[in-house]
C-alpha cells in the first residue's frame, strides 16, 4: 500500500531556493512524499466516534506534499544545531521565520541529503531469495539481467533505482493526471485493463533532457511475432508521447550484445541527479559531521511525516485502539533517527485537536521505546534504546527512509499486535485524498458578558487555536 506524507523546514526551503530551481527542489521534495506500507494486523476496534477529528488530523498531515511541520518540531531541529535563529524582519510583521546561517558545504550537503539512496545495499553481499523484489522477476534472462549484467558494466546505483514490473498504464497515469490523455496514448488499441507491465523502469523525479524516466525491456523470442511487434510499438509510441524515453529493449536473442544496452543506462550516471546518488553511495553523508546535520534538517521531518500517517491510518482503519489507557509502540530506525520527535509530536497535535471539542477525551499516554540504527550515532537524535523482543507492543514500526521497498525483508522477529515496515517508493501509485466527516461542534470561545457587554475570551481555547495558526500559518498570533 502507497502512502503520501512529507514535512520540509521552511528554513531549508528557503535556503535551497538560492541556490538549486524550484522545479527541481519540488520535485525532489515530491519524491520523498511518496512511501509505501507493508500491514500485519490481527484486532480491530471501533473508533467511528472520533472519525470528525483524527479526519482534520489526516489532513493536516496531508495539506501538501510536502507541507510544513509543527512549529514545534521546525524549532526542536534548527534548535539541536543551534540554527534556530529568527528572521527580525519577519517578527516585526507578526510571522515566524528561521534563517539558516550556513557555510557552502552545509548548502551542498542539504541538497545531497534530498537524494536518497542506501549506502549499505549492496546486492552481491545479500542473499537472492532476501531480495524481496527478485519474486517479480518474470524470466531467467530478467534475473541475469539485474543481478549480473548491470552491476558488472554500470554504478551499483541502478540496483536500487530500477522498478520492477511497473504497470504499464500507472507510468501514463502518473505522467498526466488525466484519464483522456492515457486513452489517446493508447490510441484506443490496447485494453488498459490487462496489467501491462514494463520489466524495469526508473521514473526520475524531475524532468531530466526533457524525460521523465527511462524502461528497460527484456525481449524473448515472442516479441518477434508480427502481433507482439505491433503491440510494443503501441507502448514506445505511448510512452514517448508521455515524455518518457524511448524503452530500451534488449533481445534475448542478442544477448551477446547487451554491453551496447547497458551502456544507454551507464551514460546517466553524468546527469547531476545520478553523480550526487553515486556520491551518496560511496561517500555516505551521515560519516561527516555537516552531513549528519544536512539529514536531520532534511530527512527527518519525512521521516516523521510517514510515521504520523501511518498512525492516523491505524486509528481511522480501527488498528489501534484510541479508547486505550496507553499505546505501547516500538520503533526501530533502519536508517534515518525520528520516533521519538513523531510520536511527541503527533501526541500534541491529536491532544490540542481534542481539547478544542471537550474536556472528556484523553488521548492515550504513548509509551515509545526507539532503537536507532549505529551509522546515525553522530545524529542528535540517535537512541541508545533496545526493543525487547518478548515484549508485546501494541504497535512495532520498521522504518526507513533510504531504502526503496521491496529491496529486502524487513521485518524483525518482534511481539506485536500491529506489525509496520515502511519504505521510501520508487513512483507515485496513487492519488492523495483528503478525508471528509460531519461538522464538528467545537467548544465556545468565550462568552460576552451581560453586564458590559465585553467578550471574555475562554483562555485556554484560544492558546490552543493560537499553536495551529503557528504551525499551519507560521504567525504569532490572531489580529485583535
Amino acid at each position: 500500500m502507497q502512502l503520501q506524507a512529507g514535512y520540509v523546514l521552511e528554513s531549508v526551503k528557503n535556503l535551497l531556493k538560492k541556490t538549486y530551481s524550484l522545479d527541481v527542489l519540488m520535485g525532489l521534495f515530491k519524491q520523498l512524499s511518496y512511501f509505501t506500507v507493508d500491514i500485519e494486523s490481527s484486532k480491530t476496534f471501533n473508533n467511528h466516534k472520533y472519525e470528525d477529528l483524527l479526519s482534520v488530523a489526516h489532513n493536516l498531515i496531508s495539506r501538501g506534499l510536502p507541507t510544513k511541520p509543527s512549529l514545534y518540531l521546525e524549532n526542536e531541529l534548527l534548535k539541536a544545531h543551534s540554527l534556530n535563529k529568527q528572521d527580525p524582519q519577519a517578527s516585526e510583521l507578526g510571522s515566524i521565520s528561521y534563517q539558516i546561517d550556513h557555510t557552502n558545504d552545509l548548502n551542498q550537503k542539504i541538497y545531497r541529503a534530498l537524494h536518497y539512496i542506501d549506502p549499505q545495499f549492496h546486492v552481491e553481499n545479500i542473499p537472492r531469495e532476501q531480495i524481496k523484489s527478485w519474486e517479480n522477476l518474470d524470466s531467467p534472462f530478467e534475473e541475469k539481467f539485474y543481478f549480473e549484467e548491470l552491476p558488472k558494466r554500470a554504478s551499483s546505483i541502478w540496483l536500487q533505482l530500477l522498478e520492477k514490473q511497473r504497470e504499464l498504464e500507472n507510468i501514463l497515469r502518473f505522467s498526466t493526471d488525466s484519464k483522456d490523455e492515457v486513452e489517446k496514448y493508447f490510441n484506443g488499441t490496447i485494453n488498459l485493463h490487462n496489467e501491462q507491465k514494463v520489466d524495469f523502469s526508473v521514473e526520475f523525479p524531475y524532468q531530466i533532457n526533457g524525460k521523465r524516466g527511462f524502461i528497460v525491456e527484456i525481449d524473448g523470442k515472442q516479441h518477434e511475432l508480427p502481433a507482439q511487434k505491433s503491440l510494443d510499438n503501441q507502448r514506445d509510441e505511448a510512452t514517448i508521447k508521455a515524455k518518457w524515453d524511448k524503452a530500451i529493449r534488449i533481445k534475448t536473442s542478442e544477448w551477446h550484445s547487451i554491453g551496447g544496452k547497458v551502456e544507454l543506462i551507464r551514460k546517466l550516471e553524468n546527469e547531476d541527479y545520478f553523480k550526487i546518488l553515486k556520491q551518496n553511495c560511496s561517500n555516505p553523508l551521515f560519516d561527516d559531521h555537516n552531513g549528519t546535520i544536512a539529514l536531520d534538517l532534511t530527512l527527518i521531518p519525512f521521516a516523521i511525516a510517514r510515521i504520523q500517517k501511518v498512525l492516523i491510518h491505524l486509528l481511522l482503519e480501527g488498528k489501534l485502539n484510541f479508547e486505550a489507557s496507553e499505546w505501547n509502540i516500538a520503533i526501530l530506525e533502519r536508517d534515518i533517527p525520528c520516533g521519538i520527535l513523531a510520536l511527541v509530536d503527533f501526541h500534541d497535535l491529536l491532544s490540542s485537536l481534542f481539547k478544542l471539542q471537550s474536556d472528556s477525551i484523553c488521548v492515550p499516554k504513548i509509551t515509545v521505546v526507539v532503537e536507532s540504527n549505529e551509522r546515525f550515532k553522530k545524529s542528535k537524535f540517535y537512541s541508545s534504546q533496545k526493543i525487547d523482543p518478548t515484549k508485546n507492543y501494541d504497535v512495532f514500526i520498521d522504518c526507513s527512509v533510504l531504502q526503496r521497498s521491496g529491496l529486502t525483508h524487513t521485518f524483525r522477529e518482534c511481539v506485536a499486535q500491529t506489525k509496520i515496515c515502511i519504505q521510501s517508493s520508487y513512483s507515485p501509485n496513487t492519488q492523495r485524498r483528503f478525508k471528509t466527516a460531519n461538522l464538528i461542534a467545537y467548544k465556545e470561545l468565550g462568552k460576552t458578558d451581560i453586564n458590559t457587554t465585553v467578550f471574555v475570551e475562554n483562555y485556554e481555547q484560544v492558546e490552543v487555536l493560537k499553536k495551529f495558526i503557528q504551525s499551519v500559518f507560521r504567525k504569532m498570533d490572531f489580529r485583535p
